[in-house]
């Protein structure tokens, strides 16, 4: 698994996910640098549309491979 996956791992919650976000952030802010975040829930996208509807149109817009 990826390093910062945090869902479905055993010692790994939501509240340290915030905290290395709020690490990186702040890190960023200290180096100049801009930070942006796109935070989305997929979970009830996933449940009621045709996936390879969505595939296509993620492929569509540029969207490939492993995300």
């Amino acid at each position: 698994m990826y390093k910062s996956q945090y869902g479905f791992r055993e010692a790994h919650s939501t509240g340290l996910a915030l905290m290395e976000l709020i690490k990186d952030i702040t890190s960023n802010l200290d180096n100049n640098l801009v930070t942006t975040g796109v935070f989305i829930d997929l979970k009830k996208a996933f449940d009621t549309i045709d996936h390879s509807i969505l595939i296509k149109k993620l492929c569509h817009y540029g969207v490939r491979g492993i995300a």
